[in-house]
């Protein structure tokens, strides 16, 4: 894939956002998930478009992107025939990068949209505004890209088709709709009659009202939900029952028949512990974003993992003014043990599938890292944070605080290392200590209870805050917040290599009853 290939798919699932209501025979809203087979093993739905001004926000900021790769990609006639037609595509949208621009486009931002799979093969349903504006569009992006197309019929649908190398891009202009596929050239006769959904499924996902009850479950909006099956895609792939899915597999050259019944029944069991990946949005506001990415998980394996939460001062708390915060909510000793416990059990009775061989390597190196005694400040230590409010060579600014089961011996360790805290008063209440002459940046040290913490560069009132504040009741095993943009300039030349990366986002990792949570906050001013 081109290095435009990602900003597609971003352009794509922005526009996937709007669309219009379709009338006449066309489907809107939900039914749009009439076309799509119950059993699709991944489906992208947004059902419900987002609010005129969070889509101005999203253009606003993918904008500047698109500018760069078009600009890196000035000259186009040397490029192959399919990415002189992406880039001219991205070329010709560029002056339309707005909502305004895609509504005169006739895409419009008010309506449903769905990617899904035919069996596995991808398919895209966008409604539109003006259907005939659209289709003028496209024609043009093909004539100034100068690659051959072929315009083809079937029954009273007209569509588009480009051909490289055995695969396809068909797409069309259908009623009120864009629709798309990706395919090996030689299937679209069996693809074409299910995307022009003139053979609709036998049970469709609208009939299992999965979507809606999947947003419901998880708590997100309807403006954007997706699931990947893992289980449905391993099944596909390794019993295909469907003459659609077997021609797939034969004309990309996957052989089924390689896949021995260890492989098959290894790799099975590993799919039954993670069957299933939901991401979506749980919230879109002029101040913050909101999305989740769950990874379901097994009961076996949400009761092993779970059992690693421990309540740690200072993880999951909020950004606020600083330029970035690391915490850690988890049992390092359980932690050591489970992955003992892991590596013991592959080591014992190893994965036969030659597939599944970098496990038992993974396996034998994770025993040699883990089989010495754990150091014996580290063994009580039940989680940490790190605030930073100023970083640069010259000068560091914020605090550290450890949670602990036995604070004495991580105090007694802190004092091993800094011989200079020998004789030093540390009072319990978390009033911060002044170290005598410092040492390197730290200037301070507090203690309250079962929280230990030093600051640096005069930020020791915060860190009497950090140690007297209350633990978060549901704090993530592992968070990450950051304000890109402070940080990028604090650092310099240091972040030349983090792209396009910018704005406040919080990252937070959890364990529920679901399975594995990723939490992704990203905030901004009102």
């Amino acid at each position: 894939m081109t290095r435009a290939g990602p900003l597609l798919a971003s352009i794509l699932i922005t526009c996937a956002c709007g669309g219009a209501a379709m009338r006449g025979r066309a489907l809107s809203g939900p039914d749009i998930l009439r076309v799509v087979p119950a059993d699709t093993p991944y489906v992208y739905a947004a059902l419900e478009p987002l609010a005129r001004e969070q889509l101005d926000r999203l253009f606003r900021e993918h904008r500047p992107r698109l500018a760069r790769t078009l600009a890196s990609r000035a000259a186009t006639a040397s490029r192959s025939p399919g990415e002189r037609l992406l880039y001219t595509l991205l070329g010709e949208l560029e002056p339309y990068y707005s909502v305004e621009g895609l509504d005169r486009l006739g895409f419009g931002h008010t309506g449903a949209s769905v990617v899904y799979g035919l069996g596995l093969i991808p398919a895209l349903r966008l409604e539109l505004v003006a259907p005939d504006k659209v289709a003028a569009f496209l024609d043009g992006v093909v004539a100034k890209a100068g690659v051959p197309v072929a315009r083809e019929t079937l029954g009273d649908h007209r569509y588009v088709v480009f051909r490289d190398r055995g695969g396809a891009v068909a797409w069309s202009v259908d009623g009120n709709a864009l629709v798309a596929t990706v395919a090996p050239a030689s299937l679209l006769p069996d693809v074409l009659p299910l995307l022009f959904a003139d053979r609709r499924p036998a049970r469709s996902l609208a009939e299992t009202n999965a979507v809606p009850a999947l947003a419901r479950a998880y708590g997100l909006s309807p403006l954007q939900v997706v699931s990947i099956d893992f289980s449905r895609i391993l099944a596909l792939l390794l019993d295909p029952r469907e003459e659609l899915d077997r021609k797939l597999l034969a004309a990309v050259g996957f052989d089924v028949a390689a896949f021995d019944s260890a492989c098959r029944s290894e790799l099975a069991a590993i799919a039954a512990e993670a069957p299933r990946l939901v991401l979506g949005m749980e919230e879109m506001s002029s101040s913050r974003s909101r999305y989740r990415i769950t990874l379901e998980l097994s009961p076996r394996l949400v009761k092993l993992l779970g059992a690693l939460r421990a309540p740690a001062a200072g993880a999951g708390a909020p950004l606020g003014t600083a330029l970035a915060r690391i915490g850690v909510a988890a049992d390092v000793r359980r932690a050591v043990d489970l992955a003992k416990l892991w590596s013991f059990a592959v080591r014992t009775s190893p994965y036969r599938c030659v597939l599944l061989d970098g496990l038992n390597r993974l396996a034998g190196e994770l025993a040699r890292e883990v089989d010495a005694p754990l150091p014996a400040w580290l063994e009580p230590v039940r989680g940490a944070s790190l605030v930073l409010y100023d970083a640069s060579f010259a000068h560091v600014r914020g605090y550290g605080i450890v949670t602990a089961a036995d604070p004495l011996q991580v105090v007694a360790t802190l004092t091993a290392l800094v011989p200079s805290l020998r004789g030093v008063h540390l009072p319990p209440d978390g009033t911060p200590v002044a170290l005598p002459g410092g040492v390197g940046p730290i200037d301070h040290v507090a203690v309250k209870g079962n929280v230990i913490g030093v600051s640096a560069g005069g930020a020791e009132a915060d860190l009497a805050r950090a140690v007297a504040a209350p633990v978060a009741p549901h704090a993530p095993l592992l968070q990450l917040a950051v304000d890109f943009d402070r940080l990028r300039q604090a650092l310099g030349a240091l972040a030349d290599g983090w792209g396009d990366v910018a704005g406040r986002w919080d990252f937070g990792i959890y364990i529920d009853d679901r399975g594995l949570t990723l939490r992704v906050e990203e905030l901004r001013s009102p």
